[in-house]
């Protein structure tokens, strides 16, 4: 039996529904949807329907979130009692999010941290979050 405590992080490019993640626990680490007026985070203060509503006119650009951020999520699980942590990311085709995960979890000693690259987008890559999180 495993009685190291795991925890689950996602990007929100995975798509995982607020309830779903916060019934199994799941983190989100999310990404930046970026207008001119302001960096929104994404799923925390801007939803798909906001973005939806400004197109065709103004289209945003998005951003992985920083290293920094990845950083102060993975030591919060550490402070929190973490001591393993499995981190999933859309796949490393189409996003820096992989990558930032992994260059943030090798700066956090004591905390085990497997980055997890789905290959994959969206629901695809939740569903693999939903895994880990069960």
């Amino acid at each position: 039996m495993n009685e190291q405590k795991t925890a689950v992080i996602a990007d929100s490019g995975c798509d995982i529904p607020h309830e779903i993640a916060e019934q199994m626990g799941i983190r989100i680490l999310p990404f930046h949807v970026i207008y001119p007026e302001k960096d929104y985070l994404d799923d925390a203060d801007i939803d798909a329907l906001m973005v939806y509503r400004r197109f065709p006119d103004q289209i945003p650009k998005t951003s992985a979130p920083s290293v920094e951020e990845a950083r102060a999520l993975l030591l919060s699980l550490k402070k929190e009692g973490y001591q393993k942590v499995i981190a999933v990311a859309i796949s490393s085709m189409f996003s820096g999010s992989w990558n930032v995960m992994r260059i943030a979890a090798a700066d956090v000693e004591d905390l085990d941290v497997f980055v997890f690259d789905t290959k994959n987008i969206s629901a695809g890559s939740g569903i693999f979050a939903y895994w880990a999180a069960r």
